[in-house]
């Protein structure tokens, strides 16, 4: 199969996976006034239309493009605003159903991990009484020490170079010739960028990762604030990992990145 072949039929697999996490959703959500925070081009909304047609969406999305592109942008029950998760323009109490889908490791990425809690914080206020908070999105693994084996000149390279430009955060790790011990986080995220097909590849690997909060770091925060967990799934990766491009450096770690499915509900 042709690489650019290979990279639409995972793509297909990964929308078709997510459609189907999103229709697991449906018994969770409270209809009424729902809305989607980094909604993108309204990919979940659609999903909300099509099981809560009299529910009034609302998405927000600091991409001005995308919610121009948005199929759902002309439909009169949703209402679409182009701002940033992390200062949300919406009042006390508006809602019904708050919805973190694929996002908030983004904002991990691009504004740090105080950004993350302060968007949780908004979740809480915004949502009513008695009201659902939804998250789908990977997670950070627990924190494990793991080795990688770099057995040529080009891995070692890559690896100096990932160490000084992956923005995120700070990769700690220990060398010893071949040999680098750090956190599985890091080495997950260094193989992912290790097969970057183009220097804009690599740039983008350079600054988002998937892993914002471990699972246990959701729990605790989501409970500090204020928030119910009332249901978790851990949801295993919709592709299998592709080990292509990485015959120049060992390890002995799984390779997937994990997500998981957080229901909370604000009860006061």
């Amino acid at each position: 199969m042709a690489s650019g072949d290979k990279e639409k039929e995972i793509m297909n697999r990964f929308f078709e996976a997510r459609r189907q996490w999103l229709d697991g959703l449906a018994p969770f959500i409270r209809p009424g006034r729902i809305i989607d925070l980094g909604c993108g081009g309204g990919f979940v909304i659609e999903f909300y239309l099509r099981h809560f047609p009299d529910s009034i969406m609302f998405g927000i999305e600091n991409l001005l493009d995308r919610l121009q592109r948005a199929s759902v942008r002309n439909n009169p029950n949703v209402h679409l605003v182009n701002g940033d998760i992390v200062s949300m323009p919406f009042r006390k109490n508006a809602f019904d159903t708050v919805s973190f889908i694929y996002c908030l490791h983004v904002i991990f990425s691009l504004q740090g991990r105080d950004a993350v809690m302060t968007a949780f914080d908004h979740a809480f206020n915004i949502l009513k009484e008695n009201g659902r908070l939804i998250i789908q999105d990977f997670h950070k693994p627990e924190p494990q020490q793991v080795r990688l084996v770099l057995k040529t000149d080009m891995a070692r390279t890559k690896f100096i170079a990932f160490t000084d430009q992956f923005r995120p955060r700070k990769i700690s790790y220990t060398m010893d010739g071949d040999h680098i011990v750090t956190d599985i986080a890091n080495a997950i995220d260094f193989l992912a960028a290790y097969r970057a097909k183009s220097e804009d590849d690599w740039h983008e690997f350079m600054i988002e990762t998937p892993f914002f909060l471990t699972e246990s770091e959701i729990f605790d925060a989501l409970t500090q604030i204020g928030f119910t967990i009332e249901d978790v799934k851990r949801i295993p990766p919709p592709v299998p990992a592709d080990l292509d491009g990485l015959d120049d450096i060992e390890f002995d770690f799984e390779l997937g990145r994990k997500w998981i499915q957080v229901i909370a509900s604000k009860t006061i």
